[in-house]
């Protein structure tokens, strides 16, 4: 099988699990991916540092009626820097500082003349040991037949119940590996 076919296989099948599949299992993260990270800046500052308890309800864009609830936990260490944490490749920009974030983030997939778009908006505040906010999450579909478009509003709220663990001290040099460890056996 030529590499174009393979490629246009695997797109069709990112596109149908995003399609059938409900939003926390097609690529919509949830908090405790929200507020972690995989590569590029921005990144966390020490206020951060610690294990969180993060609760989360999720609407439908726009909607008051709950569509799922659910709780992480995550660990945050010093220095850590933001993206979401899925198979795409995302870039984000904003800024974290002591007390509050706002970070967007995008991806796009591309074959022949079908592109899924993903985006993130995290916004939310740090108050000592607690945190609340908002992810709004959406992603859209251009050119791949009749798939609808799909927006998730994420509120979410937390407790760090523990300090910054001494696993942090090992973070690699290199971003990229410390997330996708993280992202693919869990966290502390």
């Amino acid at each position: 099988m030529g590499t174009k076919r393979i490629l246009l296989c695997l797109v069709c099948a990112l596109v149908l699990v995003a399609w059938v599949a409900p939003p926390t299992q097609a690529g919509v993260p949830r908090p405790g991916q929200i507020l972690k990270s995989l590569a590029a800046d921005p990144a966390f500052p020490a206020e951060w540092a610690g294990i969180w308890n993060i609760a989360t309800t999720e609407y439908e864009c726009g909607g008051s009626t709950p569509t799922d609830s659910y709780a992480d936990l995550d660990t945050i260490c010093a220095g850590e820097i933001f993206t979401e944490s899925t198979d795409v490749d995302y870039v984000c920009d904003g800024t974290i500082d002591a007390n509050s974030i706002d970070v967007s983030c995008t991806a796009s997939i591309t074959e022949g003349p079908c592109t899924i778009t993903f985006s993130s908006s995290v916004t939310g505040s740090r108050s000592g040991d607690s945190v609340s906010g908002t992810n709004t999450y959406s992603v859209t579909y251009s050119g791949c037949g009749p798939i609808p478009d799909e927006c998730v509003d994420e509120v979410f709220t937390g407790t760090r119940i523990g300090g910054e663990p001494s696993s942090c001290a090992s973070v690699p040099v290199v971003p990229t590996t410390w997330g996708l460890v993280k992202s693919r056996y869990g966290s502390e």
